[in-house]
């Protein structure tokens, strides 16, 4: 049987890296679920959320 998992889902623009950098930042090492960042950027820059976290 497949045992429930929480999951906390984040979605934002390019103008919310600021606040995404905060948030991730602020999570204890230990966070009990998984967080899945979706963030929308333009096509010319796909590897920049990686390079910023």
């Amino acid at each position: 049987m497949i045992q429930p998992r929480d999951l906390v889902v984040i979605g934002a623009s390019r103008g919310g890296l600021d606040a995404l950098n905060q948030l991730a930042s602020g999570l204890a090492i230990d966070f009990p679920a998984a967080v899945l960042i979706v963030l929308h950027t333009s096509p010319d820059s796909p590897r920049m959320f990686a390079r910023i976290m």
